[in-house]
């Protein structure tokens, strides 16, 4: 159910990015950030609402009344026509369900398309601002693109730091320097 699940949001997500790209091409980066904000807010809004997921998911509610309170919700967010329709028609085909995973492949298709570079940082301890801004600016010096990075605190690193991106790892950490000492002292 889970891969299916996957395979819809996938589908989903590439069609909605068709559909903000097509005919706005001098708005790309800010119309799919915008639609990335309102449809990843919306889906938030309706995990954290009992009764917003109970409007959505009961079968015995009209579902033209449950396109109405989704098109009145995203009204009031200023979303665009396109994610309006959008998710009219993510309702309409009972696949509503499928939005957790629609906003995940959106997101990665997203920063693919606007050529954003996911940099995850591990580290063992919560970093100083002055600490991201230093690693963020060796990154992007490096990289030379856009960043987008999570920052995340791994006490079992006991120090330092491990930096993944474009499926590259670089292990700064205390306990993969362990780690690399006890193969070196085994050969």
């Amino acid at each position: 159910m889970a891969a299916k699940s996957r395979k819809i949001g996938s589908r989903y997500g590439r069609a909605l990015l068709k559909a903000i790209v097509v005919g706005d091409l001098k708005s790309d980066a800010l119309s799919l950030t915008q639609a990335y904000e309102i449809i990843s807010g919306l889906n938030e809004a309706i995990n954290s609402n009992f009764e917003f997921q109970s409007l959505l998911h009961n079968p015995i509610i009209d579902p033209s009344k449950r396109v109405e309170v989704i098109t009145s919700v995203l009204t009031e967010l200023s979303a665009s026509e396109k994610v309006i329709k959008f998710m009219q028609i993510v309702l309409t085909n009972h696949r509503i369900t499928s939005l957790p995973d629609i906003v995940f492949s959106f997101d990665a298709l997203v920063k693919e398309y606007l050529k954003v570079v996911n940099v995850k940082v591990e580290s063992a301890r919560v970093l100083t601002d002055d600490e991201k801004k230093n690693i963020a600016e060796q990154l992007k010096s490096e990289i030379k693109q856009e960043l987008s990075l999570s920052w995340m605190v791994n006490a079992d690193l006991i120090g330092g730091v491990i930096i993944e991106y474009l499926g590259k790892k670089i292990d700064g950490s205390v306990r993969g320097k362990i780690s690399e000492m006890g193969k070196n002292l085994a050969l």
